[in-house]
């Protein structure tokens, strides 16, 4: 069975004290075809070979201001590999973040057309959909993207792509 999941990145910084745009490190992890997975990341010991997954950009700078909040491109899993002290990550050696305990080979990388604004949608995706208002009728759904991987199901999926062509 295929299992889908949204994976999201921040900003990361660099060794010299620089910020990278969230986006940015979404690119460049595309670029490259591999995937970090670290301690604390939720799901990262569900996730399989031929899953898929949809990468989601939380909050960029003004020049990449039309991918924050969104899903930019999807992929399937080639292979997922336990981090060893023999493997190699190639974000370890320029910025700032922690050994990974997975890494992921990916296949099949699709940008999306447009860009699925989570803003505008995040009460029809499942995780998300009983969000409640708070005392100032404001919906707090950044909350709900901490911890690295969420799962979709086929509902989640179907609307993204079909509000992303």
């Amino acid at each position: 069975m295929i299992f889908r999941y949204l994976l999201i990145t921040s900003k990361i910084e660099t060794v010299n004290g620089y910020t990278i745009d969230a986006f940015n490190v979404a690119m460049e992890r595309l670029k490259q075809k591999k995937w970090a997975l670290y301690p604390s990341t939720s799901h990262k010991d569900k996730i399989k070979e031929n899953d898929e997954i949809y990468i989601y950009i939380g909050k960029t700078n003004a020049k990449n201001l039309k991918y924050t909040s969104s899903i930019i491109a999807s992929a399937k899993i080639a292979q997922v590999e336990n981090f060893t002290k023999n493997s190699y990550w190639f974000e370890s050696d320029k910025y700032l973040v922690d050994t990974p305990v997975k890494l992921l080979t990916l296949k099949d990388i699709k940008h999306l057309n447009k860009p699925f604004g989570f803003r505008e949608n995040f009460k029809k995706i499942s995780f998300i959909s009983k969000i409640k208002s708070s005392s100032n009728n404001v919906y707090n759904w950044g909350a709900f993207m901490q911890g690295g991987i969420k799962v979709l199901n086929e509902k989640d999926v179907s609307l993204i792509m079909n509000l992303s062509k």
